[in-house]
């Protein structure tokens, strides 16, 4: 980068033994891309001009860093049943945060806070089953996140046409024909065009193999397709290794474990799934004695506690009910509950253990997070 910059005119000095650099500003005229124009928006935080058409900026030099004092910096809108990203919400200067509106016009049900938006997936038929609309849309303001819309457009119930999306054959990989390449691996048929493409999905999604083109967004969008309950294999994940690894090491609620074998790095999260096929005993330590868990609470909200008074606790389309093992405000629960909830209902571990001792259908675990899980 710093090669890059002494190139561009600007004078680069490094100081290894303090491992950094100072870069002189020298102002000019820089060329744009048009595809860009919402990250630009985005970091325009020096003042700048630009052209009407955006294509190019004049900045000026001899800008000096000096501190905004307290600044909000916006979450990624393009990570990630209920989704809450925080960090962008109205305020957002991301084109990616518009994909929301996207996936609300597919059935989504969409909530917006000055910083932050919720996604809820759509609601079940009388089925059991959730369906997500087809679209044609133009997504030319978010490309990257147009490439989450392929594969969403799998589970979709007819053709989705993604549009003015010439910028993906000038990627890190000539992204255009890589998903569709890729998505007719899995069963789709696609129709593909020189700034568009129409995804159709399959009947039922195949196990595929999928090659990631050395471009670590095939390797992470494609991750989705694996929500079809099928097994989806992930070729060459080196390129994303590294962000894999700070994924699971950062997440405050530790969701999710890394595990080796054979040389393959492999992830799964500890709690919360819904694929039938997984195996508790394997994965969940058993709880044997009401000393294990001297405190089991399950968070919820008021709306919901008729319900519950009236058929239970219910574990829905996940494996298990989910219990933690203290309060929000006790600062020690890392998962388990939201910490916005208002009502507590607290288990009996004693009286759970010799109902199941009698023959009642009730077993509970804990794993890895102290997060308490009961069948």
């Amino acid at each position: 980068m710093l090669d890059a910059l002494n190139k561009l005119g600007l004078n680069v000095e490094r100081d290894s033994v303090n491992n950094r650099a100072v870069v002189e500003g020298c102002g000019g005229i820089f060329p744009a891309s048009l595809d860009s124009k919402s990250d630009i928006e985005f970091v325009l935080v020096v003042s700048a001009e630009h052209s009407d058409s955006w294509d190019r900026f004049f900045v000026k030099g001899g800008h000096k860093y000096k501190s905004p004092g307290n600044a909000y910096v916006e979450g990624d809108a393009s990570i990630g049943e209920t989704v809450t990203v925080e960090g962008c919400g109205t305020t957002s200067l991301q084109g990616d945060v518009k994909f929301a509106e996207v996936l609300e016009k597919m059935g989504c049900k969409v909530s917006w806070t000055e910083n932050s938006v919720t996604v809820t997936g759509p609601s079940r038929d009388a089925f059991g089953m959730r369906h997500l609309g087809a679209v044609d849309v133009n997504m030319d303001k978010m490309p990257d996140v147009a490439m989450t819309l392929a594969v969403v457009a799998l589970f979709a119930d007819g053709p989705t046409t993604i549009r003015d999306v010439a910028s993906w054959r000038v990627k890190e990989t000539e992204r255009m024909i890589a998903i569709c390449t890729e998505l007719r691996k899995l069963g789709a048929t696609v129709e593909e065009g020189s700034d568009y493409c129409v995804i159709t999905p399959p009947a039922k999604v195949k196990p595929a193999e999928i090659d990631t083109y050395d471009d670590h967004r095939m390797a992470m969008t494609f991750s989705l397709a694996a929500c079809a309950d099928v097994p989806v294999t992930i070729k060459d994940l080196s390129l994303t290794t590294s962000k894999f690894l700070k994924a699971v090491r950062r997440d405050n609620k530790q969701r999710f474990s890394l595990v080796e074998e054979n040389g393959e790095l492999l992830i799964r999260a500890n709690q919360g799934h819904s694929i039938m096929t997984v195996e508790s005993d394997k994965l969940l330590k058993p709880i044997l004695s009401p000393e294990e868990a001297p405190v089991c609470v399950h968070g919820t909200y008021k709306k919901n506690l008729e319900s519950i008074l009236a058929s239970g606790l219910k574990r829905m389309n996940r494996l298990h009910v989910h219990f933690s093992c203290g309060l929000p405000t006790d600062g020690e629960v890392i998962s388990g509950m939201r910490r916005d909830v208002n009502v507590f209902i607290f288990l009996n571990i004693r009286k759970a253990l010799e109902g199941f001792r009698t023959r009642t259908q009730i077993t509970l675990y804990h794993n890895t997070t102290a997060v308490l899980l009961t069948i």
